[in-house]
């Protein structure tokens, strides 16, 4: 799955925001408090997350790219189910405003779980765009805010 959407917020607006985010998860999860410029790819840390069945699976995230400029993120989630990766980047429009681009993908770790992947994908396709249309909004939101 891949979306695209345009915020009223630099590309250098939204990295910072998405590397707090990392920030925070880092110290919350992985007990590590690092520095923002000193994430990089292949820190790895494990935090509990909650499926879209709402049944909770502990992962391991690894941090498999980041540039800063233009800003690139990657992640890989790996649970009992498979893996699920998802990349960020975003570029400037202009001064104020940037396109940010979204993607996440699914590997299941057998045939089983890749086909109920499918499956399930068919019936949440909606509401996952839907879900990363309000998290985008909500980031663009707490930039302008300045929280």
């Amino acid at each position: 799955m891949q979306i695209q959407q345009q915020l009223k917020i630099s590309a250098n607006q939204f990295s910072q925001h998405i590397l707090n985010s990392i920030q925070y998860e880092l110290k919350e999860y992985g007990q590590v408090n690092v520095d923002k410029d000193h994430i990089r790819a292949g820190i790895t840390y494990k935090k509990p997350l909650t499926t879209q069945m709402k049944q909770t699976d502990h992962v391991t995230v690894e941090i498999t790219k980041l540039e800063k400029s233009p800003f690139e993120y990657e992640a890989t989630f790996d649970s009992t189910q498979g893996r699920n990766t998802i990349r960020y980047s975003a570029k400037d429009l202009n001064e104020n405003e940037c396109l940010v681009t979204y993607e996440e993908d699914f590997v299941g770790k057998d045939t089983m779980k890749k086909l109920n992947h499918k499956l399930m994908r068919v019936f949440y396709k909606g509401r996952s765009k839907r879900r990363i249309h309000y998290l985008l909004n909500a980031i663009e939101d707490h930039v302008l805010k300045g929280e």
